[in-house]
């Protein structure tokens, strides 16, 4: 499927911790081209004016810290696909509180 044609799914998003903080919210609805979890922290950085350079390893990765959970699975890869409806929480180890 090109990008040009990739449909609009819609996600929940929960964010804590360093994602909380960059985000400037916690909890959220969002709507993006269908692609992946990479796509979805790009896609949220630009919406919220934000660098979440920092949440990605050079190899596709998360950093080391943080934790992506897709409809209650821990996600590891960047690549991991993302569907109409899923819910995405994202988890800073260093959260705090």
């Amino acid at each position: 499927m090109s990008l040009s044609s990739a449909r609009t799914v819609h996600l929940k998003v929960t964010a804590y911790g360093l994602w909380q903080m960059k985000l400037g919210r916690k909890n959220m609805r969002f709507g993006m081209k269908e692609g992946t979890l990479k796509d979805l922290i790009m896609a949220l950085a630009e919406a919220n004016e934000t660098d979440l350079a920092e949440t990605m390893t050079h190899k596709g990765r998360l950093a080391e810290g943080l934790l992506v959970f897709v409809n209650g699975t821990p996600a590891h890869d960047l690549a991991t696909p993302l569907r109409e409806g899923d819910e995405v929480v994202l988890y800073s180890m260093f959260d705090g509180g």
